[in-house]
C-alpha cells in the first residue's frame, strides 16, 4: 500500500467511524467508544471498517512516515526551511502536521478497539480533513 492509499484509507476510516458514531450517540447521549461498539450503528458499519483496519498496520504507518520524511526532504532540497518559498512551506507544514499525528499515534495499529477508533475520530481526523487536499497529491 502507497502512503496515499494509506492516508486515503484513514480518512475514509475516520469519516465512516465518526459517522457512526454521531448518529448512535443522538440515541445516546452517555455513549462512549466503548457503548458504541455494542450499539446498532457500529453494527451497521463494522464489515466496512474492519475492511479498512485490516491493512492499516503499523508497518504500514510507518512506511507512510517514511514517504511523508521523504516528501518533505525533496521539498527541503538540502536547504532551511526558512528558506522555502510560502507555497511549498505550507506544503511542508501539512506534511509536518500528517508526520506528526501519525507519529504520536497512541496506538501501534489500527484495529476496531475503542481507544483506536477514539484517536482515528478525535485526534487523526481533524489534522487530515484539513491536510489531505495537499498531502495526498504530494504522496502519489
Amino acid at each position: 500500500m502507497s502512503a496515499a492509499d494509506t492516508v486515503e484509507a484513514l480518512l475514509q476510516l475516520g469519516m465512516a467511524a465518526k459517522d457512526a458514531f454521531t448518529k448512535a450517540k443522538q440515541g445516546d447521549g452517555s455513549l462512549d467508544w466503548v457503548k458504541f461498539l455494542d450499539s446498532a450503528e457500529f453494527k451497521k458499519v463494522e464489515t466496512e471498517l474492519g475492511a479498512l483496519v485490516g491493512a492499516l498496520t503499523k508497518t504500514e504507518l510507518d512506511a507512510a512516515i517514511a514517504a511523508i520524511r521523504q516528501k518533505e526532504s525533496t521539498l527541503l532540497g538540502g536547504q532551511p526551511v526558512s528558506k522555502l518559498p510560502s507555497d511549498k512551506l505550507l506544503q511542508y507544514s501539512d506534511l509536518l502536521d500528517t508526520e506528526t499525528v501519525l507519529v504520536n499515534r497512541k496506538i501501534h495499529d489500527v484495529t476496531l478497539t475503542p481507544e483506536a477508533l477514539k484517536w482515528v475520530v478525535d485526534d487523526l481526523l481533524p489534522i487530515l480533513v484539513d491536510v489531505a487536499k495537499v498531502v495526498l497529491p504530494l504522496l502519489l
